[in-house]
C-alpha cells in the first residue's frame, strides 16, 4: 500500500470491507495502531478515515472497550441529509445544519454530508459514498440537494435517488428538481419560486430603466439556476446569457463589447455576483453608474459588499422547517402525492442596482 494513501482512501477501503461483512458486527474494528501499521500512514491521517465511519454510524470508539462495529440492521430512528451546493453558496449549508437540528430536536439522529469541492466532479464520488451509507444503515428517509454545476448532473442525480428508491427510503429535495421544468419528478421540493423571483429581479431592473439585461453563471447550471433567468426574461425586453466563471474577465470583456447596450447584470447568486462585480472594475465599469448588478440567495456579505448587493432573499429556516416536516410526514407514511413547495422570496433592493434618471 502506497505510503501517499489519504484519510479518504482509507475511508473508503474500511467502508467497503464493513459493508463486506469482514467485521462482525458487535465485534471490535482494528485498533489504531494496527491501521496505522497496514496502510503505513500516520495516526492523525486513520483517525480522519475512522472519524467518517464513526460519524455515518458504523463504527463506535469508547474509552478502555476500543472501537466497535455497530449492528446493522433497521435504524428508522435517523435521516441523512446530502447537500452539494455550498461552494457556490452558503444556503445550502445553512438549510442542512437547521434540518439537522430540527432533526435532533425531534429524538431523530442525523447523518450530514457536504459533498461540496472545489472540482465540483469530486462531488460525485462523495454523494455516492454517501448515499451507500445511508442505504446501508437503513435511514428512515433523506432531505436532498441535487449535484449542480457538473456535466451530466441529472443522470448522477437520477443514479443517487435510484439506489434510495431500490431501498425504500423517501427522499425530499432541496432547491431544484431533477426533471426540466416545467416537468415534475416523483419526489417533493422545497425551496423558493425560482421563476417568481426571476421574474422579480428583472421587474425591478425594467423599473430601474434597463434596457439589455445580461444573466451570468457558471457552466451546467441547474434547473434552479434556468427558472432563475427565465423569470427575468418575462420582466425584461431583451436577456443575453453567459455561462462562464465570475473571474473570467476575457469572456466578460468580449461579450460587452459584443454588446455595449448591456447596463444590467443578474447572477446565479450572491457569491457570483460579488465576484463578478470585482471584474467589472477591472474593466472599468462603474457599480451601478454604468451597470447595476443582482444576486440571489440574500446573504449576509451582500449587505457589506461594495457597493451592497440587490438581492433575492432565500428563507432560510422556512425552507429547513417545510424540508424537515415534509420527510417526516414521508417517514410517517402520511404524506399525500408529491407536492411542489414554494416559499416567499423577497426582493431586498441595496446601492447594486438604482434608478436611472
Amino acid at each position: 500500500m502506497s505510503a501517499s494513501i489519504g484519510s479518504k482512501e482509507i475511508y473508503r477501503t474500511l467502508l467497503d470491507e464493513i459493508n463486506s461483512g469482514k467485521y462482525k458486527p458487535l465485534g471490535r474494528f482494528p485498533s489504531e495502531s494496527l491501521l496505522v501499521r497496514r496502510f503505513k500512514v500516520s495516526r492523525g491521517t486513520v483517525r480522519s478515515a475512522k472519524k467518517k465511519l464513526e460519524e455515518a454510524g458504523l463504527i463506535c470508539a469508547s474509552r478502555g472497550s476500543g472501537t466497535s462495529v455497530l449492528q446493522p440492521g433497521d435504524n428508522r430512528k435517523s435521516i441523512g441529509v446530502l447537500v452539494s451546493g455550498c461552494r457556490n453558496t452558503e444556503v445550502f449549508r445553512r438549510i442542512g445544519k437547521a434540518i439537522c437540528a430540527m432533526a435532533r430536536d425531534s429524538g431523530l439522529d442525523v447523518v450530514y454530508e457536504d459533498a461540496s469541492s472545489l472540482d465540483a466532479e469530486k462531488s460525485v464520488p462523495r454523494a455516492i459514498d454517501f448515499a451507500k451509507r445511508l442505504v446501508a444503515m437503513k435511514v428512515a428517509g433523506v432531505v436532498m440537494q441535487p449535484l449542480e454545476f457538473i456535466p451530466g448532473a441529472a443522470e448522477k442525480n437520477m443514479e443517487l435517488l435510484s439506489m434510495f428508491d431500490r431501498a425504500g427510503i423517501p427522499v425530499v429535495l432541496l432547491d431544484c428538481d431533477v426533471v426540466p421544468s416545467p416537468g415534475r419528478s416523483a419526489y417533493d421540493k422545497v425551496g423558493i419560486d425560482n421563476l417568481a423571483a426571476g421574474r422579480l429581479v428583472g421587474a425591478h431592473l425594467a423599473e430601474c430603466g434597463a434596457k439589455c439585461v445580461l444573466c451570468c453563471a457558471n457552466p451546467n447550471f441547474p434547473e434552479s439556476v434556468r427558472d432563475r433567468f427565465d423569470g427575468v426574461g418575462m420582466a425584461c425586453p431583451c436577456v443575453i446569457e453567459l455561462e462562464a466563471a465570475p473571474d473570467d474577465t476575457r469572456k466578460l470583456r468580449r461579450l460587452l463589447e459584443e454588446h455595449p447596450e448591456v447596463d444590467a447584470v443578474v447572477c446565479q447568486n450572491d457569491v457570483y455576483a460579488i465576484v463578478l462585480m470585482a471584474s467589472l472594475r477591472k474593466l472599468k465599469r462603474r457599480i451601478p453608474d454604468d451597470i447595476m448588478v443582482a444576486g440571489f440567495d440574500g446573504l449576509n456579505f451582500s449587505k457589506v459588499s461594495s457597493p451592497t448587493l440587490t438581492t433575492i432573499a432565500q428563507p432560510v429556516d422556512d425552507i429547513a422547517e417545510a424540508a424537515f416536516d415534509r420527510i417526516a410526514m414521508r417517514i410517517a407514511g402520511r404524506a399525500p402525492a408529491p407536492a411542489e413547495i414554494s416559499l416567499p422570496s423577497p426582493l431586498v433592493v441595496q446601492k447594486s442596482t438604482v434608478k436611472r434618471h
